[in-house]
């Protein structure tokens, strides 16, 4: 259904939530720095093992396995409750410094906004809570709704399903080109978050490239 403003849906880690706690953690649990982005690397990689292979596991299940896979190539050895505490303050994040003003903005400016998350929904909610932004998005989903890990299209497709949108009436938000990739393609707009990063160049350019969320402000409430 066509509305007079699009439907604005948020990815949550890094795009709303600061990760560098948890980053510093695991980097420093492991003795490297770049511990972490060698897990959330092979954690990406094989929750899309899991989705074209027509199985489900969830996401939190997916980030223990692999971190007691990448242990080894650091010499060490945690078990499995070490990691699972350790990987437990992915639901005590904050958000970026500007996240909770433009949030507020939007909804102040009648936009409607949704949280879309490969995390489990406790995870998710917990997250949203904790960092003291749930109040600012109508749907908070999951993907465990629809078992499709993102990128996949029918994550996206469940999303406007759930805000009776269009695709082309929504814009995917993200600061991860592998997620405003799998927007593109599933025919939504989209918006990278830079945060110092650059957008994957293969995919659909995105329609908007902005470095947080401060940029959202010349794009939808001019």
């Amino acid at each position: 259904m066509k509305k007079n403003k699009p439907l604005l849906i948020f990815d949550v880690n890094e795009t709303l939530l600061d990760l560098s706690p948890l980053e510093a953690e695991i980097n420093s649990a492991m003795g490297n720095d770049q511990a972490s982005a060698v897990w959330f690397s092979k954690l990406l990689h094989y929750s899309l093992v899991e989705t074209v292979c027509g199985h489900y596991h969830d996401f939190s299940e997916i980030g223990l396995r692999v971190f007691e896979m990448i242990q080894e190539n650091y010499g060490r050895s945690l078990g499995s409750e070490q990691i699972k505490k350790m990987l437990s303050r992915i639901s005590e994040l904050h958000p970026h410094p500007e996240v909770p003003r433009v949030l507020r903005e939007l909804r102040e400016n009648s936009f409607e906004l949704i949280a879309l998350s490969n995390g489990k929904p406790e995870i998710l909610e917990q997250q949203l809570k904790y960092s003291n932004i749930s109040q600012y998005f109508q749907h908070i989903i999951s993907i465990e709704e629809c078992k499709k890990y993102k990128p996949h299209a029918a994550t996206y497709k469940y999303a406007l399903k759930k805000a009776d949108r269009d695709a082309d009436d929504a814009y995917m938000i993200a600061a991860h080109g592998w997620d405003i990739a799998g927007a593109a393609y599933a025919g939504l707009k989209t918006v990278f978050v830079g945060r110092k990063k650059l957008p994957y160049p293969l995919a659909p350019e995105p329609n908007h490239i902005v470095q947080d969320l401060k940029g959202l402000k010349g794009i939808f409430t001019k």
